[in-house]
């Protein structure tokens, strides 16, 4: 988002930033490096022991940006609680051009159904 608001500037490749966009990559910048060391899991879940699986596609939207989010939810045989995880998401900040809140819903459902497709796939 904050390129592209550099973008809206309309500023050469070469021209400084303004000072509070500099700040804000800064900030963004700190965080990667101020976060713990952390560790994702490579595989999902152990399919072998699954009884049930259901994919869960949640899509939101806002007048910044737009999401969908897909968690897979499993069971098994045993009488063990069952499992969610997250598999996979999708962000796209949103257009120049601004829309209303309503379609920009929609626009998040349509990265909703893609990313279902893509996972089907």
């Amino acid at each position: 988002m904050v390129l592209q608001q550099i973008w809206k500037l309309g500023r050469k490749w070469d021209d400084l930033m303004p000072q509070e966009l500099h700040n804000a990559l800064q900030k963004v910048q700190n965080s990667y490096f101020a976060m713990p060391d952390i560790r994702i899991p490579r595989t999902v879940h152990n399919f072998s022991k699954t009884t049930s699986s259901q994919l869960h596609i949640f899509v939101d939207a806002s007048m910044a940006a737009m999401t969908a989010v897909a968690y897979l939810l499993t069971t098994n045989s045993q009488a063990t609680p069952p499992q969610v995880c997250f598999f996979m998401g999708k962000c796209e900040v949103a257009p120049i051009k601004q829309m209303s809140v309503p379609k920009m819903e929609l626009e998040a459902a349509v990265i909703g159904v893609r990313l279902l497709q893509l996972i089907q796939r």
